[in-house]
């Protein structure tokens, strides 16, 4: 059985619920003593994937004020953003990277961190507490993107199956990652294992605290941290896949023992039942 969780919000109910998937999969092997690691890796990939589908939508902000001073045959804002949409999914890094040099990527990254600010009254007020009127108003900023994620189908998406070899945790992303952000993210994991395979992993989190990624900064490494921790590779563990869809696999073995052989392929045969949960 394989089962997937649709995520729109990041809840702390959410977040049970990821735990307790988790648990349901590792309760009978040796990986369970590492749930923590694993709920925190997993948590820290669902909250990287929900900063990338809120910096997408920022992107599309700023280019469609960037454009539509000059693009006035579009009949609509909507049309505009629509556009500018297939732009950033058309895979076109050269066309990509010549749009995005136009707009101020330090404003986005600021406006990145005040949106996972903001988010958290979101989440208060869906949990029914009182929030003052100045929260109110930024929950209405929240809403308005949640809106067009809808629109454009983008949520993330975690998908766990266990086959007699390994238990694949699969963190798929409706947006796609940017290359610049796909390459910052290689590099950091690189970085990082030079530092293990010089007997300073320590030092590593001290010298190149990096917050400039809006998100990728030292999540990666603080996982490949935790896999580590468990006695296993990094690099033979998790995968990030950079497509329309951004996907990042996550296999842990049932047999730690022994060596195993990572096969790239993402897993593509499931059993035939599926239990599937939409988490609001």
């Amino acid at each position: 059985m394989n089962t997937k969780i649709e995520i729109y919000t990041y809840s702390t109910k959410t977040s049970k619920i990821i735990q307790k998937t988790i648990h349901k999969y590792i309760q009978d092997t040796w990986l369970l003593p590492y749930q923590d690691n694993i709920n925190h890796i997993c948590d820290e990939l669902i909250k990287n994937a929900i900063k990338s589908n809120y910096k997408l939508i920022l992107i599309l902000f700023a280019l469609k004020d960037l454009y539509k001073k000059s693009l006035r045959d579009l009949e609509s804002a909507g049309e505009l953003i629509e556009w500018l949409k297939e732009v950033l999914f058309s895979g076109e890094q050269k066309l990509i990277a010549h749009n995005l040099k136009k707009i101020d990527q330090k404003k986005i990254t600021k406006k990145l961190k005040e949106l996972m600010y903001f988010e958290k009254f979101y989440i208060e007020q869906k949990d029914n507490k009182n929030l003052s009127r100045d929260h109110l108003e930024k929950i209405k900023i929240i809403l308005k993107i949640k809106q067009l994620l809808k629109q454009f189908h983008i949520y993330t998406m975690v998908e766990f199956y266990r086959n007699p070899e390994f238990i694949h945790i699969l963190i798929q992303n409706g947006s796609p990652i940017l290359e610049e952000d796909f390459l910052r993210i290689i590099e950091k994991r690189k970085n990082f294992s030079h530092y293990v395979q010089q007997n300073k992993k320590n030092e590593f989190f001290i010298e190149n605290i990096d917050t400039s990624g809006g998100g990728h900064g030292l999540g990666y490494p603080l996982i490949d941290a935790l896999l580590l921790d468990m006695g296993l590779k990094p690099e033979d563990h998790l995968y990030l896949v950079s497509a329309k869809r951004t996907m990042v696999l996550l296999n842990l073995p049932l047999q730690v023992q022994k060596k195993t052989s990572m096969n790239l392929k993402l897993p593509n045969q499931y059993r035939s039942e599926t239990n599937h949960i939409t988490a609001i």
